[in-house]
């Protein structure tokens, strides 16, 4: 069993644990992990059940008619969730532009009370802090911070670096534009847009 703490629940939020909910028997039989999720927090609230949410009727249709606290689960402060029984902490919230306050003193507390961290929040916690956050991932008995869902989009390039091409060395890498949003002004750009045009 895999206790597990979501941050954030807008689009992305709602679509890791609608993915959660329906894959389960998938992640059980294929992986051999049962994923329990314990917590869900937004910006107003933070839902809790040890033994694990109802993600459909408890969280999901909750956040989606506006309001988490609906979700029939105990409510608790966002900071306890650093207190309660998880091993790992997601954090899918909007990011703060110093990457601070929404990223980076939640990866420090995480790492420091034993958690590991998942994160798509994407520029300034890992961009701005990267030294700092490795180093302390690393200084908490190689606690793990996982980031794929934050590069090029659907491109597993660190993974595939990282997992699959371990004895063989990197000599030079040659591509094209590894990102989904420079892609998608190019190509508007192409057909006589341009790149102040509102997306």
């Amino acid at each position: 069993m895999m206790d597990i703490s979501v941050l954030g629940a807008g689009n992305v939020g709602l679509n890791l644990l609608r993915i959660l909910k329906e894959k389960r028997d998938v992640f059980r039989s294929r992986y051999r992990v049962d994923i329990n999720v314990v917590s869900v927090s937004d910006s107003r609230t933070t839902v809790f059940e040890p033994n694990g949410l109802d993600l459909g009727g408890e969280v999901i249709e909750a956040k989606a008619s506006g309001n988490l606290s609906r979700a029939e689960a105990k409510t608790i402060s966002f900071d306890e969730i650093f207190d309660i029984d998880n091993e790992v902490i997601v954090d899918l919230m909007p990011a703060t532009q110093d990457g601070v306050r929404g990223g980076r003193d939640i990866y420090m507390k995480a790492f420091r009370k034993g958690r590991h961290v998942v994160t798509a929040n994407k520029a300034p916690p890992l961009a701005l802090h990267w030294a700092q956050i490795m180093e302390e991932a690393a200084s908490r008995g190689g606690k793990m911070i996982r980031y794929e869902a934050t590069v090029a989009g659907g491109v597993p390039l660190f993974s595939f670096r990282d997992y699959c091409i371990t004895p063989s060395e990197v000599i030079s890498f040659r591509g094209g534009i590894v990102s989904l949003t420079v892609n998608l002004v190019m190509r508007m750009m192409a057909r006589g847009g341009t790149a102040s045009r509102k997306l």
